[in-house]
């Protein structure tokens, strides 16, 4: 049985989330030990550093960073507990309310005054999001990370405003996906300079695939942690873009080479029937630094 801190964070929350903080039950407020370490960083006018955090209309759970103890706060007890903290993950969840979800987060950390929040995951929604509030309240937290969960509303026109080359992280429209918006679009993708990008049903074309191929060799993107791309055209005319524009090195892979002062970099490109994100075929682009030493 796996160490509840060793898992992904992604996989924290959402056993945070399905099992319904059955430790909450006895757990009324953060621990002895936690409140210890708390007041601590405030004493000392350090950032509280939170790992995660699990927002709802009717109550916040988090961790500290380096811990794997879930703690559970009602929305009166925020600045007590939590004025201050650098949150890595803030996960958002409207559980059906009525409300304007950002304008709720905005409530949420006018009450806190957060540093910084690193990532922000919008969970579920009842009522569509306003995108303009949506983008003045990262630029507010200085996050550039955005993950929209399947069950969160957005508009139909959502890519037209949204700014997505202010974004250095992007996950949207994973296989659950019921795309009630206007699907990415080459145009959005060229914007995109960004490290990390998880894309569902799109309007991309295999021309913007060797557009975005040929940006990448002369340095328009700097670095390239995972691309993962659901194809969104007929799968011959990624072989014959692959096939022109890159060398291959197993009947699944190919990559792409990009020269250096010191060595190179390589863009791997594999092709997969499926993957965690979608079930759909689906390209998964990584960046690889290869250093070339002289003796």
């Amino acid at each position: 049985m796996f160490e509840f801190e060793q898992l992904p964070n992604e996989m924290q929350l959402e056993v945070l989330k399905r099992t319904e903080f059955r430790t909450i039950q006895s757990m009324k407020t953060v621990s002895k030990r936690v409140q210890h370490f708390i007041q601590l960083y405030q004493r000392y006018m350090l950032p509280i550093p939170i790992r995660q955090m699990f927002v709802t209309p009717e109550k916040i759970s988090f961790t500290l960073a380096n811990s794997n103890e879930i703690n559970t706060i009602n929305h009166d007890d925020m600045d007590k507990y939590l004025r201050g903290a650098k949150v890595d993950l803030l996960w958002l969840e409207m559980n059906g309310s009525e409300d304007e979800p950002i304008e709720f987060l905005q409530k949420v950390i006018q009450k806190t005054n957060f540093t910084r929040i690193d990532c922000l995951k919008l969970g579920s929604s009842k009522v569509e999001c306003d995108v303009t509030k949506l983008e003045n309240c990262m630029a507010s937290l200085v996050c550039a990370e955005l993950i929209v969960d399947w069950r969160f509303r957005v508009p139909e026109d959502f890519f037209n405003e949204l700014h997505v080359e202010k974004l250095t992280r992007l996950t949207i429209g994973n296989q659950e996906s019921r795309n009630f918006y206007h699907p990415l679009s080459g145009d959005h993708f060229r914007k995109f300079r960004g490290d990390w990008l998880e894309i569902g049903q799109n309007r991309l074309r295999s021309s913007d695939i060797s557009t975005f191929l040929k940006n990448w060799k002369l340095g328009s993107i700097s670095w390239i942690e995972m691309y993962n791309i659901v194809i969104s055209f007929p799968i011959p005319e990624l072989l014959i873009l692959l096939k022109n524009e890159s060398c291959q090195k197993t009947p699944t892979t190919w990559k792409v080479s990009r020269d250096l002062d010191e060595g190179k970099e390589e863009l791997e490109i594999g092709f997969f029937k499926s993957t965690n994100f979608s079930k759909q075929p689906s390209l998964v682009i990584r960046q690889l630094k290869i250093l070339e030493y002289l003796w």
